[in-house]
């Protein structure tokens, strides 16, 4: 039992507590216990004196050395954290106070980290902070490579590095031949065609450049996934105009007048400077200049004048006499002067006529020097040419001319020498025109002319 000689309970409003200063006064037999609840000995909480220690025990716990920090290991002691007798500010920094070896920093480190003079230029040496040695020097390493004297948007760094991921990136040549793109193909990669090919109805000629318009782009189809850049078909100029060129443009490089007009005597001179500057050796047509064609009043006057019809009817009735009464044929007198009647024969062959004259196309085209001079023909398809009623001497200038459809190519006749010995490459663009001119040096042969082309 125990014996208690002051009172161990006080009152504090509704509530009682045990005073510890009577709890201290209390006489323990040896074993003896205090307990708390309905359980009593060993197995109740309380407190008991155990081989002259007093030991506590909590409701669940366990019986414990009074003083001994609970029964765990450690040194949680007001002696040791709280020396000066602090107490709540048993943890404060101020309290902290480092042994011999055990130290918060080195010193070396408190030297580093206490340089805030806001002047540090050029390298420090961190390496006195042991625990970030390996991964500072790796940083130390990978920044000597940069260089930079100016404030740095890095932001706007990221975006740019962003953007060069979708821009070109040649990704070397291509052979079009086997017949399928390029695969793993991202947006951007362009290639150079090595060799020549036709992939999804696309044709490939040498240097061409292919280009990835979508990543992953298929290997088999154009649309969508592919766009085309033809290096080698592009004209680079034309009569030295680049770039957009306007009809207008193109006609006044060429000093070619809007829909003219062949028969008009500024154009034909205009056709005659061109030849000048094309052709060579062509003596005979150079010969021509506006002094040799007819004026109005001489083709009125030719209009009137004795044609190839009516000399054809005069010609029938020679075949008997013609009466002549007077005059003189190579000055010998004739007709009534004549003691007898003179007879002559007129030919029907003309010397020069300027008509142009449009021929029916056919298979085989036969010029006809008796009709005219000037023929133009549009040829349907192709053709075979020929030429009746040629003299000696005489000159004939032929204009064939592509229908709406173009590409007609004519046979000439054999017996043809062209100025270079060449003969020349006909136009067959659709609408066009070439001009050439023949004179007949012997029978059944000719020297050929170029006067004009892709009129």
């Amino acid at each position: 039992m125990a014996r208690i000689s002051t009172p161990i309970w006080e009152k504090i409003g509704n509530y009682i507590k045990p005073k510890l200063g009577a709890v201290l006064g209390l006489l323990l037999p040896d074993d003896g216990y205090i307990n708390f609840g309905a359980t009593s000995g060993e197995d109740g909480y309380g407190l008991r004196e155990k081989d002259g220690n007093i030991e506590f025990k909590t409701s669940g716990g366990s019986w414990a050395i009074l003083g001994s920090g609970g029964g765990g290991s450690g040194d949680m002691l007001k002696s040791v954290y709280d020396p000066t007798t602090v107490e709540g500010d048993a943890f404060d920094m101020d309290n902290m106070v480092e042994g011999t070896t055990n130290k918060l920093l080195t010193a070396s480190e408190k030297t580093i980290l206490g340089n805030t003079s806001g002047t540090n230029t050029g390298d420090q040496d961190i390496s006195g902070i042991s625990t970030n040695a390996s991964a500072i020097t790796d940083i130390e390493t990978k920044t000597d490579f940069i260089s930079v004297t100016q404030a740095v948007d890095l932001d706007q760094m990221e975006t740019d590095i962003a953007a060069l991921a979708n821009g070109m990136v040649y990704k070397g040549a291509w052979d079009a031949s086997a017949g399928t793109f390029p695969a793993s193909a991202d947006t951007g990669f362009f290639y150079t065609v090595s060799v020549a090919g036709t992939v999804d109805s696309i044709e490939f000629a040498v240097d061409d450049r292919l280009i990835a318009i979508t990543d992953s782009a298929s290997t088999t189809v154009y649309a969508g996934n592919w766009t085309k850049v033809d290096a080698t078909d592009a004209v680079q100029s034309v009569v030295g105009l680049t770039g957009n060129i306007s009809k207008s443009g193109l006609l006044s490089a060429l000093n070619v007048e809007d829909g003219a007009d062949e028969t008009d005597t500024a154009n034909v001179t205009l056709a005659g400077a061109l030849m000048d500057s094309e052709v060579t050796n062509l003596a005979q047509v150079k010969a021509f200049d506006t002094t040799d064609y007819a004026t109005s009043a001489q083709g009125t006057l030719a209009d009137s004048a004795l044609q190839s019809a009516d000399v054809g009817t005069i010609a029938t009735q020679n075949a008997n006499a013609v009466n002549i009464d007077g005059g003189a044929i190579d000055d010998t007198p004739i007709g009534a002067t004549t003691p007898s009647t003179g007879k002559f024969t007129i030919t029907t062959t003309p010397v020069i006529k300027g008509t142009l004259t449009t021929d029916t196309d056919g298979a085989t085209i036969t010029f006809d020097k008796n009709v005219s001079d000037f023929h133009n023909v549009v040829m349907a398809g192709n053709r075979t040419l020929a030429l009746s009623n040629m003299a000696v001497g005489d000159r004939i200038v032929l204009r064939l001319t592509q229908d709406a459809t173009g590409t007609r190519v004519p046979t000439f006749f054999t017996t043809i020498k062209w100025a270079g010995g060449t003969a020349p490459t006909l136009t067959t663009t659709a609408n066009k025109a070439d001009i050439f001119g023949f004179l007949c040096t012997s029978s059944g042969n000719y020297d050929g002319f170029v006067i004009g082309q892709n009129i």
